[in-house]
């Protein structure tokens, strides 16, 4: 073996073989040290003077950042550094961007993932010299940007970099997840960073069944559901400072963790931790925590308090927080009413705030159930932390809460006078039920709910944020009503503002009224969808979407405003007005002068809130006796918004900004100024500091142009910056620039009428010459000049004219835009599968992005203004705008600018081309006069766009001829083209024809005659015209082109864009050498929409959702009729619409040929158009994302800002600010009515489908809104009917014959009214409900009609329906909630328990069904109820005006529960009697009742049934057992109080003493009840029961009921020491107390002579009068125990003599026969054999021969022969007593088990043998002085506790059997006779007896 080398190794080289052990470790960990002390992993090189360089060498950059924070210090991390010269670099910006922590790369889905970035941006290798300017971290996942995730990124001045966290849980929503962080900024820098990561839906949640609440009392299943993978589930049990772990594996299942499993856990709370996690994967979730609670039934129960599970521990200031806790109280009384106190502590726990106490009846379980408290954090001096403290009684528990700052300052404004915030409250709150206002110490108000508003489970406060007012009911503001005085400029000059924040629900009438405070056109009223406010002077209206949280402010200013425009030069506008504004959201949308109106109500209102039709939620309300400015009012909904943070839908669309964002992008304003001055006001820098992502421009013009028909005036400059621009992203299209002096001027048509600077801007980039001028791109980074600019992002080629529209007439500024690019988004998405979409120019894009347009592109901007003389100020604001082409721009559509024979655009020149005249060429008639064409004449019908110019008369547009010396040729070949198009349409144009007829009376002859697809037309007719337009197109037009531009244009309802706007472009024109046009088919451009949505071109809202293009509408009745055609103006000359009087037309251009013969030709092509469109974006849900997306690159203040140009202007009716709400509420509308019109969309997924069996009648549908009614059935089988004035839209029954088959009426959740219906030949219809449809049945959605207001099945008794049952298939009335009648006759299969959760519902009847029953909230307006048979729950529930008259129930024989409260007109006693007689009855609630009871079965109905009951009872005529008033304790608590749940008046009888009955001897582990028994039997005046019991192994108590809990009994048989002492105390009414002792014994013993026998079986020498005695011990022998019963049995007369017939019996035993026989034959049911004692022998022959005799007779042999004695002829020999015998079966008594032993047939008389010992003993107790032998001290003791009466029995006759050689004997005493044990007198001559104790007998 070699020798082990112990010596060091020497180097690297040397072979380690032989070393120790020892060495090789030494030399290893030696190498690794100086290693780790010496590597460099961080450089820096230091640039110094002259070139010279220094390298430093870092173990790492922590290294590197001490050592440049403190050199000194840490001088020994500095490892090597060496300088040389060289070259000096140039200095430039050193960037520095790492991720500092990654994320988790497996996550299970929600989770927690975060990483982190350094930043760092300084100059040359100078930390210090930090970076000015912020870089940008944006982060895209899965290819799309997260907005909210994007952080300004600033450089620290320090070696160590600024770290960002970022989270991204609620963004990784994929199983795969790529994320893309990007990091630039603006010195060219750009790095991304790639993380993929893999989400795994793990998620362990508890069972949806599991109640935190409930109390335990031993071992129990939790049960949790984990699901996205297979994991192992870990559940640790807190238990007695120790923790128990249980585990199970799941995969995407459910499983059970048993808790307490040995039931060892110590009693109260016990906290319990479950998670769940994949090791393979490397995920796990998040933990989940509750508490249970572990309770006894022993007496010994633990009172507890605990919080309920999913408390957050952390929370952002103003957020709401839910406290969830239970709590279990067992010693306090069942029904009492609980008080919880709140408080918050804060300021380290040294102040607090107290809420409102809550309210919590205690269970009959003594448990609270699960409540909660809401805590609003409000309070900025919450920071930085809270603790949550409840207490209950002397229990506290306390919940740390750490709570952030916002980062932002806000406050409501002061002086509020009415104040109510729901938010935090809950219908537990003590002061819920009144809830009032203060002021300075003083009530102000209050709000008082109606009758029928009751705080429960359905209406109040219920979700932490508002109360909730069902329809039916109202909630009313008195003591403060708003318009009771003129508080008006015109009055007392105080002003006023009134706020609600609100939320209105489902409803079925879109007019229902749901705040109400309106008086004669005074004040306001806000209704389901719209909100109106005005005086007498005006009224203004507004609308916003339903069911969405709204808060509205009106506002009177009670001083007069001097108005003063002078922006930008020109007249200065003056006046003084009186103005009232109307705000949604912060935002004015309304406002008016009131002039001299007077604001006080004729008849003075108060707010009322609630409708019949509607429910709504009350968020919020405000009232101040002063005008609040629109500065004020936005920081109260910031302040009041429930929302901390941006709120984004499920699917990741935004839906509001939270407070935050509401307070920092408002931040615009300067701190001082005219608020009614907008470019005093607002600030430009805080406009960029808030608004950090929006472009903005600045002019520096002296003058501002304000006509576009004056020359170009000259501008400064312009700057522009548009800060998310990147030239990766963008090119040089949007970038930012500046440009030097230019050109400028107004733009548009209608724009050059408004006031300044209210204008449109056209900025040219060109010097006054007419030279392009220099334009530098991107200012201070890459300063590109360029002499043209683009706007459209992908198209590179500029132009040197834009337009900057102001849309004064469209106040959101964002109709055009919308339009515009929405036009484009859908085109594209479409154009994918119908490249007939793309113009030739987009085509040639296909394959990478399309960029080119068939509509203008552009973007929001905001306004300012510098002039050359303003110096260093700031800016001036001027408006919002929108950045748009030039519409006579080539670029941004692909088109050649000049090249007309290959591409032309033309523009219908105002609203004037119907295309009823034909183009006719130019010329120049015999006189040299220039006669133009009709194109372009004086009244033109088009205008050129593109191009614009005539390349030939190159001062002409194209197509125009000025004068004689023009080109007429060149002017006629420009116009070749559209004259082409135009003239076509002309030809097809049916008004023409129909002109022609009116006008001649016919229609003109067709020479030669057309033939069109097999038809020939000899006339110029309608169907002719139409025919030919439908069989030319294609040479012509491009037909989805066209249907595309029309279904946009009817969408958006753009009124002007049919005819006016309307751009007729052709892309690919074959043009001849002579100059004609031989092909071009021509498309329809988008242009100017800012005349849209419900809005006509002078910005006024005028029009309805449903408006179409064939409607005229009225605005003064608001009605709608489409046009029938034309007639002719004689006044005029003119053809026009044939109109109602007072309507007009809703487009304009609506005489139209070309957009008719679209809308009437090509109808099935829109229909089918429409679904492709509405899929790629013509939907509410993208249009208003976009909207949004727009909205949300201004502000509110922006909005309410450039409202005031609207005042300074007096522009009032063109003022609807953001009209944000009301856009989503068009957009939602708008598209689901015309989803019902081509059955698609939501129209369709919400139907209601029924499954038919026969032929049905009509079906007439109601809406609750315009709409068209649908339905479907078949193989794509559709019928509508437009449904606009509110009535029923019929449908003709068009399926034949169906079988089983599918029918579904769409739009199922917008309908009101369901019925079939009937046409006479005279034309009058006949209604009926849906048993119109026949024998059918719902197959799905009947949830959906939550709108429904009548239900009607009323099938006729002869022909019922036989499908629906409501449980194979569907039957739901449970979600409609605003029903008002269900009638449902003759549905006899429907077995359902029904429940209708209308509160308003008048009418209910479900005669001849079999349903279960109907289950209803409380409802004042029910008037009728008829209820079947069959129901087997009864629920008479707040229906307080049901009169008894009015409830029809047809049977009550199944009833099995009752649920009645607050029906006063029903009476209770009278229906429990009523009920309880089928003997069903067993359960009852009863609440809110005051009852007087004066029938005891009432009573005992109960008293002795499972009741739950809340009020007063008052009896009468009879008072409370003792036994009934411990039920009554212990059910129902302290009775005697009229504050407990349940109070009863009743006569009270002193109690003197008590004892207790049960048990002596416990002899298994079995449970066993103790009762109390009182002296007198009567008493009942007690209050209290408690019990206990000695200390002991063996048992406890339940200290309420004595219920005795055994768990264990001595192992010693008769253990005289297991023992204990059960003690029972009694409190009486008055105070004092009662006690008694009870003694029991817990081991086994054995049966005793003369021990009491019960009917369970039990024997004791103890009575327990809780048991049935059936008799006593009274003989014993090797064979047993045998029992004998004494009862006294009903008076008999019979003769001895009669029973001598029995000596037919065979066989025969003497007197001293032995007492037991074996049986030597079969003797009724006693086989041959047994042994058996020798009566019950006897007493079975007899009964033989009895039966045997009874057979030959014919009687029927039953039970209880005994009755039928007097119809047994010759009945001696049917014995009485024999007979009786053998029926005999003792009774027990209510819930007593009797023991098999003891039935029946098993009872027998005795033989003198077995009685003379028990007759002898009685002789020696009675007659002690008789005899020395004394009696048997267990038989003194018998007869001493046991009611027997024995003295009776011994003194009369005693009856037994005997037989001997002369026959059958009655046997007994004469009185007097003293028995002997060895002789026994026996009586049988003729001896009459009467009235006999009988002793009978059986075998134990």
């Amino acid at each position: 073996m070699a020798r082990v080398i112990d010596t060091k190794i020497p180097d690297i080289k040397t072979s380690w073989e032989n070393y120790s052990g020892a060495r090789v470790e030494e030399f290893i960990k030696e190498k690794i040290g100086n290693i780790d002390v010496s590597k460099f992993g961080y450089l820096t090189i230091e640039q110094g003077t002259g070139g010279l360089q220094t390298m430093r060498f870092f173990a790492s950059e922590e290294a590197y950042q001490q050592w440049f924070g403190d050199k000194a210090t840490y001088a020994d991390n500095l490892l090597k550094e060496f300088s040389f010269y060289s070259n000096a670099p140039e200095p430039s910006w050193n960037t520095k961007a790492q991720i500092s922590k990654y994320p988790a790369t497996n996550i299970s889905k929600g989770s927690s993932n975060t990483f982190a970035l350094a930043y760092n941006c300084f100059y040359g290798d100078d930390p210090s010299d930090k970076d000015t300017a912020n870089g940008l971290m944006t982060v895209k996942i899965n290819g799309v940007k997260v907005s909210s995730l994007q952080k300004t990124l600033v450089a620290s001045g320090t070696a160590v970099s600024n770290v960002y966290n970022v989270d991204l849980t609620d963004f990784l929503t994929s199983e795969t997840n790529v994320v893309v962080v990007e990091v630039t900024n603006t010195h060219g820098f750009s790095k991304y960073f790639r993380f993929e990561i893999k989400t795994y839906n793990l998620q362990l949640t508890f069972d949806n069944n599991y109640d935190e609440s409930k109390v335990q009392n031993g071992k129990w299943d939790l049960r949790v559901n984990c699901n996205g993978a297979e994991a192992i589930v870990y559940c640790q049990v807190e238990n007695d400072g120790k923790k128990d772990v249980y585990t199970k594996t799941i995969n995407n299942s459910s499983g059970e963790f048993t808790i307490d499993p040995n039931q060892k856990y110590v009693l109260g709370a016990h906290e319990i931790t479950l998670w769940a996690e994949n090791k393979e994967l490397g995920i796990k979730t998040s933990e989940l925590k509750t508490t249970y609670i572990k309770g006894s039934d022993a007496g010994n129960a633990v009172s507890a308090l605990c919080f309920g599970k999913g408390i957050v521990n952390s929370a952002k200031q103003f957020s709401i927080v839910e406290i969830p806790y239970y709590f279990y109280l067992p010693n306090d009384e069942t029904g009492s009413k609980i008080k919880v106190e709140t408080k918050i502590l804060f300021n380290n726990n040294t102040k607090s705030v107290k809420l409102s106490d809550q309210v919590v009846t205690l269970s009959s379980t003594y448990e609270s159930g699960l409540k909660k408290v809401i805590v609003a954090l409000d309070n900025g001096n919450y920071l930085p932390f809270i603790t949550v403290q409840i207490k209950v009684g002397d229990l506290t528990i306390e919940k740390k809460i750490g709570v952030t700052s916002i980062g932002v300052t806000i406050k409501d404004a002061d002086e509020c006078k009415v104040f109510y915030s729901m938010k935090g409250k809950t219908n537990n709150d003590a002061n819920a039920i009144n809830l009032t206002s203060s002021y300075n110490g003083a009530i102000t108000s209050r709000f008082v709910r109606s009758k029928n508003f009751r705080l429960d489970e359905n209406n109040g406060f219920l979700d932490g944020y508002g109360i909730f007012v069902r329809p039916g009911k109202t909630l009313t503001l008195n003591d403060f009503q708003p318009f009771a005085n003129d508080i008006g400029a015109n009055g007392t000059k105080q002003g006023r503002t009134i706020e609600l924040e609100f939320q209105s629900g489902v409803t079925s009438d879109e007019n229902a009224v749901i705040i109400d405070c309106w008086n004669n056109g005074t004040g306001f009223r806000i209704f389901a969808n719209r909100i109106q406010f005005g005086c007498t002077t005006d009224s203004v209206m507004t609308y916003f979407p339903e069911q969405s949280r709204v808060k509205v402010s009106f506002v009177i200013d009670g001083t007069t405003t001097h108005t003063r425009n002078d922006i930008g030069g020109g007249s200065i506008q003056e006046a003084d007005v009186n103005l009232a504004y109307l705000f949604v959201n912060g935002v004015i949308v309304r406002l008016f002068d009131y002039s001299t109106a007077n604001w006080k109500q004729g008849d003075v209102q108060n707010i009322v809130i609630g409708s019949d039709s509607a429910a709504v939620e009350l968020y919020s309300l405000r009232i101040y006796d002063k005008a609040l400015n629109y500065s004020q009012i936005l920081n109260n909904f910031a302040y009041d918004t429930p929302d901390v943070e941006d709120v984004y839908d499920s699917s990741g669309n935004f839906v509001r900004y939270g407070k935050v964002s509401i307070a920092r992008r408002n931040d615009i304003l300067n701190s001082s100024g005219d608020i009614h001055q907008p470019s005093e006001i607002v600030s430009y820098a805080k406009v960029q500091q808030a608004l950090p992502n929006t472009p903005i421009i600045v002019w520096n013009v002296d003058n501002l142009p304000y006509n576009k028909n004056n020359p170009d005036v000259p501008i400064n400059g312009t700057e522009f910056k548009n800060p998310l621009w990147t030239k990766e992203a963008y090119g040089k299209a949007c970038a930012p620039f500046t440009v030097g002096a230019h050109m400028f001027n107004a733009d548009g048509t209608s724009s050059n009428g408004y006031p300044l600077p209210y204008k449109n801007w056209a900025e040219i980039f060109k010097d006054a010459s007419g030279k392009p001028v220099n334009i530098t791109l991107d200012p201070g980074n890459t300063n590109e000049v360029v002499t043209a600019y683009s706007i459209t992002k992908g198209v590179e080629k500029g132009e040197t004219d834009m337009v900057h529209k102001v849309n004064f007439a469209s106040s959101e500024g964002i109709f055009n835009i919308h339009a515009m690019n929405l036009f484009q988004d859908i085109l594209l998405k479409c154009a994918k599968t119908n490249n007939e979409l793309y113009t030739k120019f987009q085509l040639q894009q296909v394959g990478g992005d399309i960029t080119y347009r068939k509509s203008l592109s552009g973007f929001p901007e905001i306004g300012f203004r510098r002039t050359s003389t303003s110096g260093a100020e700031s800016p001036k604001f001027l408006s919002i705008y929108n950045f748009i082409n030039n519409k006579y721009s080539a670029s941004f559509l692909g088109f050649p600018a000049k090249d007309y024979k290959h591409a032309q655009i033309w523009e219908v020149d105002e609203n004037v081309n119907f295309f009823n005249r034909l183009i006719t060429d130019n010329r120049i008639d015999g006189s040299g006069n220039v006669i133009k064409s009709t194109a372009t004449a004086n009244s033109p019908i088009y205008y050129a766009r593109v191009p614009k110019k005539s390349p030939t008369n190159t001062k002409n547009k194209l197509g125009v001829l000025s004068k004689a010396t023009d080109n007429v040729k060149a002017s006629n070949d420009e116009l070749a083209c559209i004259k082409r198009f135009h003239n076509w349409v002309v030809s097809c144009n049916y008004h023409l024809a129909e002109r022609y007829k009116k006008q001649h009376g016919d229609y003109e002859t067709l020479s030669p005659s057309v033939t069109y697809n097999g038809t020939t037309y000899n006339k110029d007719s309608v169907e002719y015209r139409k025919a030919k337009f439908v069989n030319e197109y294609q040479n012509y037009i491009h037909k989805d082109d066209a249907i595309f531009y029309f279904i946009f244009c009817v969408f958006i309802v753009g009124m002007d864009s049919m005819d006016k706007n309307m751009s007729i472009a052709f892309d690919d024109i074959t043009t001849e050498a002579d100059g004609s046009v031989s092909a071009a088919l021509a498309r329809i451009f988008l242009r100017d929409t800012d005349s849209r949505d419900l809005f006509n071109n002078s910005g006024v809202l005028t029009f309805k959702y449903w408006a179409e293009w064939n409607d005229s509408f009225n605005n003064s009745t608001l009605k709608t009729e489409q046009i029938s055609g034309e007639e002719y103006d004689s006044e005029l000359d003119a053809w026009k619409p044939k109109l109602s009087s007072g309507f007009s037309p809703v487009f304009n251009g609506r005489l139209s040929g070309l957009i008719d013969l679209i809308w009437s030709c090509w109808d099935e092509d829109i229909k089918s158009m429409y679904k492709t469109m509405r899929d790629s974006g013509l939907n509410a849900t993208y249009m208003f994302n976009l909207y949004l997306s727009y909205w949300k690159q201004w502000c509110e203040n922006l909005y309410n800002v450039d409202s005031m140009g609207y005042v300074n202007t007096g522009n009032f009716t063109k003022a609807y600010g953001d009209k944000l709400q009301l856009s989503k509420y068009f957009y939602e509308k708008r598209s689901r009515y015309l989803d019902s019109k081509y059955c698609c969309g939501a129209s369709v997924v919400n139907n209601l489908r029924l499954r038919l069996y026969d032929q049905g009648k009509g079906l007439a549908i109601k809406h609750y809104s315009p709409m068209y009614a649908s339905v479907q059935w078949g193989a794509n089988n559709f019928a509508t009917v437009r449904n606009i004035d509110g009535g029923y839209g019929l449908i003709p029954f068009g399926f034949k014959n169906p079988q089983n088959a599918t029918f579904d009426i769409d739009d199922a959740d917008m309908i009101t009214d369901i019925k079939t219906y009937t046409r006479s030949v005279s034309g009058d219809v006949k209604y009926y409900g849906l048993e119109g449809l026949g024998n059918f049945y719902f197959d799905q959605n009947m949830a959906l009609c939550t709108r429904l207001e009548e239900f009607i099945l009323d099938y006729p008794e002869s022909s019922p329906n036989t499908q629906i049952d409501g449980i194979s298939n569907e039957f739901d009335l449970s979600k409609m909630t605003l029903l008002k009648k269900v009638v449902v006759r003759n549905v006899k299969n429907l077995k359902k328990l029904v429940e209708i959760n209308s509160e308003i519902v008048s009418e209910i009847n479900f005669k001849n069904t079999s349903i279960r029953g109907v289950k209803m909230l409380p409802n004042q307006y029910l008037r009728k109820l008829v209820l079947p048979e069959s129901i087997e729950e009864l629920y008479l529930t707040g229906l307080t005006n049901l009169q008894n008259s009015d409830l029809e129930i047809a049977g009550t024989n199944n009833v099995n529960k009752f649920v009645y409260y607050d029906c006063p007109n029903i009476d209770f006693n009278t229906m429990l009697v009523k009920l309880s007689a089928n003997g069903k009855l067993k359960f009852i609630e009863a609440k809110n009742i005051d009852l007087t009871i004066t029938d005891k079965s009432v009573w005992d109905i109960l008293i002795n049934s499972n009741a739950d009951l809340q009020g007063k009872i008052t009896l009468k005529g009879f008072t409370l057992s003792f036994e009934d008033k411990v039920k009554a304790v212990e059910k129902w608590g302290n009775i005697d109080d009229d504050s407990n749940k349940l109070y009863i008046v009743y006569d009270k009888v002193a109690c003197t003493s008590v004892e207790i009955s049960g048990d002596a001897y416990i002899q298994e582990v079995v449970d066993a009840n103790y009762s109390i028994y009182p002296t007198p039997i009567t008493a009942n005046d007690i209050s209290n029961v408690s019990w206990s019991i000695s200390e002991n192994e063996y048992s406890t108590i339940n200290p309420k009921n004595g219920h005795l809990y055994v768990n264990k009994i001595s192992s010693i048989k008769e253990d005289k020491n297991a023992k204990a002492v059960i003690k029972v105390n009694v409190t009486k009414h008055d105070g004092s107390t009662l006690q008694s002792d009870f003694v029991v014994y817990f081991s086994k013993r054995d049966i005793k002579l003369y021990d009491v026998v019960y009917a369970d079986g039990s024997t004791s020498d103890k009575v327990n009068k809780n048991k049935t005695i059936i008799g006593f011990v009274y003989y014993q022998d090797e064979n047993g125990s045998r029992v004998m019963n004494v009862e006294r049995w009903n008076p008999v007369y019979f003769s001895i003599a009669d029973m001598t017939v029995l000596s037919s019996i065979s066989e025969v035993f003497s007197l001293d026969t032995p007492d037991f026989i074996v049986a030597p034959s079969n003797n009724k049911t006693i086989r041959r054999g047994t042994k058996v004692p020798l009566g019950l022998y006897n007493t079975y022959l007899y009964v033989q021969m009895r039966d045997i005799y009874l057979a030959k007779k014919n009687i029927v042999i039953t039970e209880n022969m005994y009755d039928k004695i007097d119809t047994i002829p010759n009945n001696n020999i049917y014995n009485p007593y024999l007979t009786k015998t053998y029926d005999y079966e003792p009774k027990v008594k209510a819930g007593e088990q009797l023991n098999p032993k003891f039935a029946r047939h098993n009872w027998y008389l005795p033989i003198w043998g077995e009685i003379n010992e028990l007759s002898y003993q009685w002789y020696l107790a009675m007659f002690p002085t008789a005899d020395s032998e004394k009696p048997d001290t267990a038989f003194l003791n018998l007869i001493k506790n046991v009611t027997i009466p024995f003295a009776k029995m011994f003194a009369g006759i005693i009856l037994g059997t005997i037989k001997d050689t002369n026959g059958v004997y009655i046997f007994g005493y004469k009185t007097g006779d003293k028995p002997d044990r060895k002789n026994f007198s026996i009586y049988n001559a003729g001896l009459n007896v009467y009235n006999p104790i009988t002793l009978i007998c059986c075998i134990l």
